[in-house]
């Protein structure tokens, strides 16, 4: 193959790739990422760190990632009157969470049992066979800046209670939590500015929620036209300890055992958002968050131990696609062994849903 030909060659390569996984910030003109552009700059700091510090897990350029340094963390949230941005989503939980606004409608349980006879693991995935919620991308392919983590952690917690209650699959729509969810509780949140799974839960009560397929997701909010439900919320449960903190390892064991899933918070910081897979995120404590804030909304499905680590770790599923973690699914350390707490605060919020049959 000669100079010019594998130039070409070369060429339409970048190009295909380019189509496939497009960057998120400037290129050159053979269709490849500058190194200067924020996420070429970002994924080698994340590098380098991990180098350092012996990562166990990997990281790469994924959808979560590219969502991120484009403005949406996790999912940018806009607090009443706010600006945009991740420090307004935690804002907007954390008033939440101390003066318990938009779950007053809420049950609050300290009773599910700290149960030793649970199993050591166990993923709600496996107990319901193929039948789990797809896995999507709520950036579509980084066309979106829609900050509706909230929409598919509710819809993807509805989704897994409804297979190992019906033992059939059903794929529930966020779009129409995004349209027709907003002002619940009477806070100007659950939008593409973001919002809340309690609120969200609450809608699914009132109105019911269709499946995707009849709404399906179009990354934007547009007027709320509801399409007939295929399933009602019954109750839903904001989780806490007995006395009245965030709930612990053993609780959240046991509502996903019971419920198939919970809604759980989280803080998407650049390492967790990168996330490939590989091990357990977390592990030794690389890589989580310690400000104690959070960002995101995401479905824990499972938990078990890392064999080569001996770390445990929650199966959680995220809502940019299968290109992060494991096909869209994170195995994330239950505790920062740097700090004691919980990696990334996971798990500050926790709730989950019935549904009627």
């Amino acid at each position: 193959m000669n100079t010019k030909t594998k130039r070409l060659a070369a060429r339409a390569l970048a190009s295909l790739l380019a189509v496939a996984q497009p960057a998120a910030g400037a290129q050159n003109k053979e269709g490849k990422a500058s190194a200067n552009d924020p996420l070429t700059k970002t994924l080698q700091q994340l590098q380098e760190q991990a180098a350092s510090e012996g990562w166990r897990f990997s990281i790469g350029p994924t959808s979560a990632l590219q969502a991120l340094l484009s403005g949406q963390p996790g999912l940018s949230e806009d607090a009443p009157g706010g600006a945009t941005g991740p420090s307004s989503l935690t804002n907007v939980i954390s008033r939440q969470l101390d003066n318990n606004v938009a779950v007053s409608q809420a049950q609050v349980d300290r009773s599910v049992p700290e149960d030793s006879q649970l199993p050591a693991s166990y993923s709600t995935l496996d107990a319901v066979g193929g039948l789990a919620p797809d896995v999507a991308d709520q950036s579509l392919g980084h066309t979106s800046h829609c900050g509706s983590c909230w929409a598919f952690a509710t819809a993807g917690a509805i989704g897994f209670y409804y297979a190992l209650l019906n033992r059939k699959k059903a794929d529930f729509s966020p779009q129409e939590l995004v349209d027709c969810a907003y002002g619940a509780e009477g806070l100007a949140v659950n939008s593409c500015k973001g919002g809340s799974t309690m609120p969200a839960f609450d809608y699914a009560r009132d109105h019911g929620i269709a499946l995707w397929n009849n709404d399906p997701y179009i990354g934007r909010q547009k007027s709320c036209g509801r399409h007939p439900a295929a399933a009602r919320v019954q109750t839903y449960t904001k989780l806490e300890s007995p006395n009245g903190k965030s709930p612990s390892v053993a609780q959240i064991k046991g509502a996903i055992y019971i419920y198939g899933a919970v809604t759980a918070t989280v803080m998407d910081n650049h390492a967790f958002a990168a996330y490939t897979g590989g091990g357990v995120f977390g592990e030794s404590g690389h890589g989580c968050d310690t400000s104690g804030k959070v960002n995101h909304w995401v479905d824990l499905v499972g938990w078990g131990t890392d064999a080569a680590t001996n770390t445990p770790y929650w199966i959680l599923r995220n809502s940019y696609g299968t290109n992060f973690g494991y096909g869209g699914y994170m195995k994330i350390a239950q505790t920062n062994a740097k700090t004691g707490g919980p990696c990334g605060a996971l798990g500050k919020t926790v709730v989950f849903a019935t549904i009627k049959q």
